[in-house]
């Protein structure tokens, strides 16, 4: 009983940092991504041009209806007008601003992939800075030497793979986990032990804690990295999960 006790208790502590985090980092898509897990992306009644109706559609994982009922509404000033900035430039639908907060002008370069510009925007120091500094290392041609594990070889006859998902089956199910899961099973077919493990901290990161630490679907086994917390930069998550 305690081990169980001890993996619940783990996984809480991450998931409650993960939130926490992604609450900091980007507060609208955290919110999209608790209403898939509860399963509460029921459209809303109407489409009326509003700011608030645009968020209603926005959290309900409509945005091509969200944008629409922005481009259609009136902001007006203040908070209302903020609001729609925000969730314009989260859409893709609008620019940031040299005027704008530092924290929307580095999620307007982020969203179309300029990782450098997005450092530009923020302190170094801050923890988006910080992030961002990380994936840009893990990008140069370094990364991976920096990062190899010591290689053991196989033994003649060995016919074993591990593969590295980010997600997988029971706990998501996405034609990612269904075609990973397709190889692993067509390997184990053919005599080939294979098997996979996650990304470290998942499931609990996508909010579903206490699950074992190895789950078998269909004969394939997968098993878990178990933390009760990430580093903020990536490439030292990386490192911790290789350790692991």
């Amino acid at each position: 009983m305690r081990d169980p006790l001890k993996l619940w208790a783990t996984d809480l502590r991450l998931v409650g940092s993960t939130a926490l985090r992604s609450l900091s980092d980007d507060p609208l898509q955290f919110l999209v991504q608790v209403a898939r897990r509860a399963g509460k992306r029921s459209k809303p009644h109407h489409q009326r041009p509003t700011v608030l109706n645009a968020y209603r559609w926005f959290l309900a994982d409509r945005p091509e209806v969200a944008a629409r009922l922005l481009a259609e509404s009136r902001h007006g000033p203040g908070l209302r007008r903020r609001l729609a900035r925000r969730l314009l430039v989260q859409l893709g639908a609008d620019r940031a601003h040299p005027s704008d907060p530092d924290r929307l002008r580095w999620l307007d370069r982020t969203q179309v992939g300029d990782l450098s510009g997005a450092l530009a925007q923020v302190k170094p120091e801050s923890a988006a800075g910080r992030r961002t500094a990380s994936e840009l290392r893990l990008l140069e041609p370094s990364a991976s030497e920096h990062h190899r594990i010591p290689l053991q070889p196989a033994s003649a006859g060995s016919h074993r793979a591990l593969f590295v998902l980010t997600n997988s089956l029971p706990y998501t199910k996405s034609g990612y986990t269904y075609r990973s899961h397709a190889i692993l099973k067509a390997l184990n077919a053919v005599g080939v032990a294979a098997e996979a493990s996650t990304r470290i901290g998942y499931p609990s990161t996508v909010g579903i804690p206490g699950r074992p630490r190895t789950a078998v679907v269909d004969g394939v086994r997968y098993h878990r990295i178990v933390s009760a917390g990430l580093p903020l930069e990536l490439d030292e998550r990386l490192d911790e999960q290789v350790s692991l």
